[in-house]
C-alpha cells in the first residue's frame, strides 16, 4: 500500500435530487463517512476514485487500489441488469485479488450474490429508518457493544450468506444485517453513511413511488431522528481496509 489509502468506491446510483445538491453524490457521502473519523483516530490519507457502474464500460484497476466499496441503490440485487454480471466478476475477482470489500445496502447484497449467498425480497417487508442491530459475540468484540443502531432503507435483503462469510449482526426484521470475513468482507444492510436529511428524501422519495403506505412511513419517520452509529462504524471500516492492507503488505515481504 502507498501512503494513502486508494479507496475505489462503485457508485451504484445517483441519489434523490435535494440529497445531490446538499451532499453530493453517493461515493461524497461515503467519503464524508469515513473522513469523520479523522477527528478521533490517526489515519493515512484517503484517495478516492469514484466509478459509477451504471455507465461504465470497464472498472477500476485492481492493481491501483487498496480497498473496494459497493453504494446502496434502488435497483435490485437478484435482477440480471445489463451490468450486473461484469460488476459480480469484478468483485470475484477483488475478492480473490484479497482486496477488502465494503458494500452498504445494495452492495452488501450484490457481493454476497456474487460470492454465492442469496438475495431476495425481505420476507418481513420493508426496514426504514433507525433499527436495533443485535451482535453476535464476533460481532460484539468487533465493534466493543452488544448492538448497533443503524439507518435502514430497504425491501430486498440477503437471505443466506456466502460460503465462509459469517453474519454478525442481525435486526427484527432482517436476518443478515452484517456480513464479516476477517480482512475480506465487512457489509451492512443498513447505512451507516446516512444521516436524518438523506434518509427523509430517500423514504419521501419511495413514498411518492407508491413503495408503501402513510401508516408504515408516519411510523418509519418517529425514528428518523434517533441517535445512529455512523461514526463508530467509520472508525471500524477503516480497522476492516488497515489490517487487510497490512496482511497484504505482510504477505508480500514474506514472499521477498
Amino acid at each position: 500500500m502507498s501512503s494513502a489509502f486508494r479507496l475505489a468506491i462503485l457508485e451504484c446510483e445517483a441519489p434523490p435530487a435535494a440529497v445531490l445538491e446538499k451532499y453530493g453524490t453517493y461515493g461524497d457521502i461515503v467519503t464524508n463517512l469515513l473522513t469523520s473519523a479523522f477527528e478521533t483516530v490517526s489515519l493515512p490519507a484517503l484517495e478516492v476514485v469514484k466509478w459509477n457502474i451504471v455507465s461504465a464500460e470497464s472498472f477500476p484497476d485492481l492493481d491501483t487500489v487498496d480497498g473496494i466499496l459497493l453504494t446502496g441503490s434502488q435497483y435490485t440485487a437478484f435482477d440480471d441488469d445489463v451490468w450486473v454480471p461484469s460488476l459480480m466478476e469484478y468483485i470475484r475477482s477483488a475478492y480473490n485479488a484479497r482486496k477488502p470489500l465494503v458494500g452498504f445496502c445494495y452492495g452488501h447484497q450484490i457481493i454476497s450474490r456474487a460470492l454465492g449467498g442469496t438475495v431476495a425480497q425481505n420476507p418481513a417487508g420493508w426496514e426504514l429508518a433507525v433499527e436495533k442491530v443485535q451482535l453476535s459475540y464476533l460481532g460484539a468484540k468487533l465493534f466493543g457493544r452488544r448492538h448497533l443502531n443503524i439507518q435502514q432503507v430497504h425491501r430486498d435483503a440477503v437471505v443466506e450468506a456466502p460460503p465462509n462469510v459469517e453474519v454478525i449482526g442481525r435486526s427484527a426484521r432482517c436476518g443478515v444485517q452484517i456480513s464479516y470475513q476477517p480482512g475480506r468482507i465487512l457489509s451492512f444492510q443498513g447505512h451507516p453513511e446516512f444521516n436524518e436529511f438523506i434518509v427523509t428524501e430517500e423514504i419521501n422519495e419511495r413514498l411518492e413511488q407508491g413503495k408503501f403506505d402513510n401508516d408504515f412511513y408516519k411510523e418509519a419517520m418517529t425514528r428518523v431522528k434517533l441517535e445512529h452509529d455512523g461514526k463508530l462504524l467509520a472508525t471500524a471500516l477503516w480497522e476492516h481496509f488497515l489490517s487487510a492492507a497490512q496482511d497484504a503488505a505482510m504477505a508480500r515481504a514474506s514472499r521477498l
